[in-house]
């Protein structure tokens, strides 16, 4: 039975033969536009990993930490020609990544990190594809982070925040879903150097 209906919708075309169809009538979607130069404002989400190196007396310590980040990003586009689009952009993002290690081969003692915020300046160079773009991206990147020593060490703390300057580059792409609105996905990798606790912190 139903090889039989398959047969009699494949067959239809024929039998309708007669009916006129207006191309007028048939109205498609606008296309989003090809125009990348302007201002743009944007929420993002995703997921930050990597290493932090941490020293207690002489013996360093890898913390491999992780977590999600928020923020909120501005910037401009300028299109060269058809193809070639470069551009300037911030953002600044929340983040919980954290992760622990023992300490100099002592297990009486966790380091531990937490990066709290993140937030970048970064130029983008990138071709396009009709409602596409391709581009590589890279900048500089400023973060707060906390390092801490648990329990602490004798007459310290045990804890050090500070603000890290460092580098960023990446790699993304980003498509128009209309002439207002794009999503876009990108990898960064980031290199924030390193800081010295003062002493009897």
């Amino acid at each position: 039975m139903t090889a039989g209906l398959l047969a009699v919708a494949i067959i239809s075309p024929t039998m309708a033969a007669d009916l006129q169809v207006e191309t007028s009538d048939i109205v498609l979607p606008d296309l989003p536009s090809d125009e990348w130069t302007g201002f743009y404002a944007g929420l993002f989400g995703g997921y930050v990993s990597g290493n932090a190196e941490t020293m207690v007396g002489v013996i360093p310590d890898d913390i491999i930490f992780s977590g999600g980040l928020v923020g909120a990003a501005v910037g401009f586009n300028y299109q060269l020609d058809d193809n070639f689009v470069l551009g300037l952009e911030g953002d600044i993002a929340w983040s919980n990544a954290e992760g622990s290690a023992v300490c100099a081969d002592n297990v009486m003692f966790a380091c531990a990190g937490n990066l709290e915020w993140l937030s970048t300046v970064r130029a983008r160079a990138g071709v396009t594809f009709d409602n596409a773009l391709l581009y590589a991206t890279a900048g500089v990147a400023v973060a707060g982070a906390t390092a801490t020593v648990i329990p602490p060490p004798l007459n310290a703390s045990g804890e050090f925040s500070d603000t890290y300057v460092g580098w960023t580059a990446g790699f993304g792409g980003e498509v128009k879903l209309t002439d207002n609105i794009s999503a876009r996905l990108e990898y960064a990798y980031t290199d924030l150097g390193t800081r010295t606790a003062p002493q009897g912190t």
